[in-house]
This record gives C-alpha cells, structure tokens and sequence, in this order.
C-alpha cells in the first residue's frame, strides 16, 4: 500500500467475514455472560459522590461543568455527562448505569478484537510466518481472555470508575481508527477513518487524563508495524499527528480547572513524592501479580505500600529488569516492544513520582494496561505450544470468567463488599473503616461500633475512623466520649489526604454533641468551623440556624436558613425552620409560606 512516497509493509489477507463476526460474537457474548450478575449492585464507596450527591447530573447543560471538589468526576466532564444521560433515562436506578459500563466494556473488548487481529494481519505480511494460522481466532481469544479477567471488574462493577472504561475504549478507538487509516485506500475513507482517530483521542481527554498517552501510543505504533521509523511516521502522517496532539490541550485547561483534586494530587499532598516513587515499583510489580494470579482483589488498598524494603527493593529489581526488556524491544522494532511500552506508558501518569495521597495502587488502574499484558502473554503461550486443543482454551477462559463472577457478587451491596475487602486485607484500616459506615448504614449499630474501633486499633491516625467512632458514641448518647473522638479526628484532620472534608466533619460533629447538651456557646463556633471548611454543607447550615434560633439570635438563624435554601432550594427542613425563625421575629405571612413550602415538598396535604 503506497502512502507518501513509501510502500507499508503488505497485509496477509483478511480473514473471512464470518470467521470475524463468530469471534466477535463470542467475545460479546461471553463477556456479557461473566458480568450478567453484576447489574443491580447499588452505588458504593465514590458512588455516592459521583453520582447520588452530584447536583450536576439534574440537567445535561449543568453536567458539562463537573464538581469542582475532588470527586471521581473533577475535570472529566463528559462521564459527568454520560451519568448525566443516565439520571435523565432512569434517576438513581443503578441498573441503567450498570449497562452503560458493561456496554462500554464490550465495545472495547471488540476493538481490542479488531486491533489485534489486524495487527496480526500486517505481522503475517511482513513475514512472521509463526502468526499465520488462525489469526482472528487468536485475537477473539485475546480480547476475551482480557474482557472476563477479573482485574477488569473494577473499572466496570464499580460503577464511579466508568472514568477507566469510558477512557479505555476511547483510547482503543484512537489506535482502531488509525490503523484502518493506514489500510485503507487514499482519499474519503482514510481521511474518515484518521477523524475517527482524531475524535477519540479528544473525547478520551476529557474522559480521564491518562489518554494523554494515546498520541505517543499511536506513533509508536506506526513506527514499529507501519512507517518503520520514528522520522518516516511523522513525515507521512504530519497533519495527522498534530490533530492527535491538539487534544492535549483540552487536557491541559480541564487539568488547570481540576486543580489538584481536592487537595489528593500533586507534591503538596502529605506523600514524599519519593516515598511515592519508590512504592510504585511495588504497585507495577502487584499489578502484574495479579494479571497472572488475580488474588486477593482489593477496592481500598490505603496510602501505604503493604511490603518491608526488602521486598520493595525486590519488586523494584522486577520492575527495572522489565523496562529494560522493553526498552531494548522497542529499539528493535519488536512487537514486544509496543506491548511493554504501552503498558508502561498507560500506567506512568498515576505510577509515577506525582503522589496520589488517596491511593497507592488502584486495580482500576490495570483495565487499559491488561491487554497489553494479556496480548503478550497469549502470544508467547502460543508460541511455546504450538497448537492449543479446545479444552485448553475452555479452561483458559471459564478460569478466569468465574473469578470475574465471584468478584461481581461481592458489589451486589456494601456490606458483603467491605466485608470481602477485609477478609482479602485484614490488617486495612480503611477497610475496616468502610465495613463500619456500610454496616451504620444498613442499621446496625452494634457491628459498627466494632469495625471503627478495629480500624482505630490498626491505624490510630486515621482521623475519619475517629470521626465515625464519635458517630457512634453520639447516637448512644454517650457524650464525653464521642467529644474526645472528634477532638482527635480534628488533630489528625489536617495531614489526612482531603484535610478540609475532614476538619469539616470532626467540627460538625463536635457542633452536634454539644447541641445535643444544649450548649449552644460551644454549638455554634463547631458549626461556624465546620462551614469555614466546607462552605457547602447545606446540613452544617441548618443546624447552625437552630442553634442561633435557641440561643435567641433569631436573625442571623434566618441568614443561616436562608443560604441553606439558596443552596438547596427542595431541603423542606430548611423551609421548616426558616418558619420558625420568622414566627420568632414577628414575620407570620412569610413564616406562613415557608411552612407550606415544607409540606409540599414532603407531599403533605
């Protein structure tokens, strides 16, 4: 095929048509199967910020304009408004969010499907005569292999993540559509199939940030399998690459209005960027343990790596050893070499010296890196074998497809969630922790008091484990030492990864144990700090407002009413109250309608 002046390397013939539509049948089908179970799991962990607190999915014009606040939709407005089409078909039924990942997911296993097997096409050309029999099969088995893998389960069950799969397929589609570029004939259909590339690449910067590889992933691509050099693809494809790189700067001004995520992100956090590091060469190593052995899988794995120096030293040899393969791979033009590199690549943006103080390792992390892993694992399988029987293939793919369901089973609600995650990590505090809220949630006291003291015992400095701890002891009435856990909460809050969340919970709850005593001089200045550090905690307000409405400071309870409603206009509470307060100053008429306000929205007669 001529191109500029130059011949790419010939393609073997294409496969036939219904051999391509049998192997993409089954990887859809398969891969809807695995993850049929996982469709009614309700929102958990982020989920709730993401999607049920996020006042911006209410409209599709607002959705554009994600929360500014840390949350899993900061600077990725259009999975803010993927959830937002949701919430406009079906509200807070998790169902339709459910299909939406898992729709997503199977796209991308096809193009995963379609590049490796057009990838093996163009390798059979060039005369790799070792690729040459049943080159769609391998590529079905491929996309298959990585689509029911359990380590992908996190970025489609777990509903917050769909930043992962959204971005995942949006990358896929940027290399799908420049290799069908690069076949097709000169004129409209590669310049189509090259805007399909362009495109992708520029939803996917504004799905997550780690697409800001997809333009070097792409020319790496053509330099190894197409143009054969790094000179050559840009001299041939110039316009084309610029448009790639253009999507770089969507990235960098939704980057800027981002900022640092809530304070999580960047060299500020309370992570020694070299501690960081460092401790990424253990979360490579974890990850790659995992693609081969996928046990334990864990949600939260914490800010620390679990491992002594000796064996962080270890998995850093392992990770050094492996870039050194790929670099060397990379020199020669091996396909190796773009499967190493794409993996190193997909992962550097959050396995790098930039500290995430939430996190140290995220499974979610692995679903783009995977196919990499996959793809070079099933290519040296079959050249080690030769052959494959049928019922090595079946075992191969059933393996890992149960695992897939079992994991699935573990997101159908919080507790059984969390109570997976600390028996896969027992010594997790965070685990703990989170078994506690899901346990408080569902109503049971009891059992939680006894996780959030277990997560205290193993971590005394996690401050939100004192902060739920003081939940409890308030509930019960038992004051004192509810006052000493917030007390400790509000020590600890400014080294904790999103320090004003956590000074704004330990002074609420401080303002409701003393409000609760009916101390309102101490009530209020805790409610005052708690806003200071959150200003938009509409509760924190109203309670405020009661408190000055006690303490015979009617007036300024009305301002406090008043900006609770101004930021949620439907808090019938709010309304309620308000009342009160006007009653108190002698502004019945208003105090009239605000109490109406408050039985409408409660659905009262």
């Amino acid at each position: 095929m001529e191109m500029g002046g130059t011949m790419t390397p010939p393609l073997a013939p294409p496969c036939s048509r219904r051999a391509s539509w049998l192997g993409g049948g089954a990887v859809a089908a398969i891969t809807a199967l695995a993850y049929g179970n996982s469709l009614h799991g309700p929102f958990v962990f982020d989920g709730e910020v993401a999607i049920v607190h996020n006042p911006t999915l209410r409209s599709l014009a607002a959705a554009l304009r994600p929360p500014a606040d840390g949350s899993p939709v900061t600077g990725r407005p259009l999975v803010n408004l993927s959830f937002a089409f949701n919430y406009a078909w079906g509200g807070l039924d998790s169902i339709g969010y459910h299909l939406v990942n898992l729709g997503l997911h199977v796209t991308a296993a096809l193009t995963l499907f379609g590049i490796v097997a057009r990838t093996v096409r163009r390798l059979a050309g060039a005369g790799h005569e070792e690729v040459k029999a049943h080159p769609t099969a391998f590529a079905a088995l491929c996309a298959l292999l990585w689509a029911v893998h359990p380590l992908t389960t996190e970025a489609v069950t777990y509903v917050a993540q769909r930043a992962e799969a959204l971005m995942g397929l949006l990358y896929l589609l940027t290399l799908y559509g420049f290799i069908r570029g690069t076949e097709a004939a000169a004129g409209a259909g590669r310049r189509a199939w090259y805007a399909v590339a362009v495109a992708a690449c520029a939803a996917g910067m504004a799905a997550k940030e780690v697409m800001v590889t997809a333009p070097l992933a792409v020319w790496l691509y053509d330099r190894t399998f197409v143009a054969g050099s790094w000179r050559q693809a840009l001299r041939e494809r110039r316009r084309f690459y610029g448009a790639l790189a253009a999507g770089w700067a969507i990235l960098a001004g939704l980057a800027a209005a981002a900022g640092t995520r809530g304070g999580t992100i960047g060299f500020h956090t309370p992570i020694p960027w070299t501690r960081y590091a460092a401790e990424q060469t253990w979360a490579v190593a974890h990850y790659l343990r995992l693609s081969l052995w996928p046990h334990p899988l864990i949600l939260d794995y914490g800010s620390r790596a679990p491992v002594s120096a000796g064996a962080l030293a270890a998995d850093g040899a392992l990770v050094a050893g492996l870039a050194a393969v790929t670099v060397a791979a990379v020199i020669g033009r091996r396909a190796l070499g773009f499967l190493g590199a794409a993996f190193f690549g997909i992962l550097a943006p959050t396995s790098s010296i930039i500290p995430i103080a939430t996190e140290i390792a995220a499974e979610h992390r692995m679903y783009l890196p995977l196919a990499a892993v996959v793809v070079a694992v099933a290519a040296g399988a079959r050249r080690a074998l030769r052959a494959w029987s049928w019922p090595v293939l079946a075992v191969a793919v059933a393996a890992p497809a149960a695992v897939t369901v079992r994991r699935n089973a573990d997101y159908r609600s919080a507790v059984s969630l969390w109570t997976a995650e600390t028996q896969a990590a027992p010594a997790s505090a965070g685990a703990h922790n989170n078994l506690g809220a899901a346990l408080l949630a569902a109503g049971r006291m009891p059992a939680a008091a006894d996780e959030f003291a277990a997560a205290v015992r193993l971590d005394p400095a996690l401050a939100g484990a004192h902060n739920n701890l003081g939940q409890i002891w308030l509930r019960e009435g038992r004051f004192a030492p509810a006052i000493g856990e917030f007390a400790a909460a509000l020590r600890l809050a400014p080294a904790y990864p999103q320090p004003r969340q956590g000074l704004a919970a330990a002074e609420y709850g401080l303002g409701h144990a003393w409000a609760l005593q009916q101390n309102w001089a101490e009530a209020i200045p805790a409610y005052e700090a708690a806003l200071a550090a959150d200003p938009a905690l509409v509760g924190a307000r109203v309670d405020l407002g009661s408190a000055l409405l006690e303490s015979g400071r009617p007036a300024e309870a009305i301002a406090a009413y008043r900006e609770a409603l101004r930021l949620r206009p439907d808090y019938a509470v709010a309304h309620h109250d308000l009342a009160a307060a006007l009653h108190a100053v002698g502004r019945d008429d208003e105090a009239r309608r605000e109490l109406a306000a408050a039985a409408e929205l409660k659905g009262e007669p």
